[in-house]
């Protein structure tokens, strides 16, 4: 599928266009800030289609900074016993 690329401000005038484009498929479209990619609009379906994989690059994304704490110095790692007690008590209440 083609993809076009436009300013937020271009989107913002062509809001109904482009919700129409995303409606038939015709077109994904990458929506940027200050040249800068920030967004993208794709069919609901195609949204639906990917949202569990979506799910887990975010995870990743939101794991990466203690992966990388770690590796630089892995004293900072906590005992597996511990962490499961704390998320028991996030979930028990106990």
């Amino acid at each position: 599928m083609p993809a076009r690329t436009m300013s937020s401000d271009q989107a913002r005038s062509s809001w109904r266009r482009l919700l129409e484009s995303a409606l038939t498929g015709d077109c994904d479209t990458i929506i940027e800030r200050n040249g800068q990619p920030v967004g993208a609009l794709i069919p609901f379906d195609d949204y639906i289609a990917v949202l569990e994989t979506l799910e887990d690059l975010r995870l990743a994304r939101q794991a990466m900074p203690a992966l990388e704490e770690w590796q630089a110095d892995p004293s900072t790692a906590r005992p597996w016993r511990e962490v499961l007690a704390e998320l028991r008590v996030e979930v028990d209440g106990k």
